[in-house]
């Protein structure tokens, strides 16, 4: 699995493969060597504005963007949930939603 920023094929909010911006996580089945786009998505709760850490600017999420730029950190816990933050905004997700 992998977080990246970008504009790509992706599923947005609803699972939809389409053409998003920003945030997404990945899975790989071949060590990293394809990222098939029914396994990437967006990472956005859908419709917010919400203040980016460490700049301090303000970024809206919708169904197929998802904020442009950030230090992201990841950890996942024994229950094999991952969660994603900027210092500021925590997403939380598990490899089933990216598969979904």
């Amino acid at each position: 699995m992998m977080t990246g920023f970008g504009t790509l094929t992706a599923k947005d909010v609803d699972g939809n493969l389409t053409q998003v911006n920003g945030l997404y996580a990945a899975f790989s089945f071949d060590e990293g060597e394809n990222w098939p786009a029914e396994y990437r998505r967006i990472i956005s709760d859908n419709s917010k504005t919400v203040e980016i850490a460490p700049w301090q600017h303000l970024a809206n999420l919708s169904m197929t963007t998802s904020q442009t730029g950030g230090y992201m950190s990841a950890t996942q816990t024994p229950d094999g949930m991952i969660y994603l933050t900027d210092g500021k905004i925590v997403f939380s997700f598990n490899l089933a939603w990216i598969m979904e």
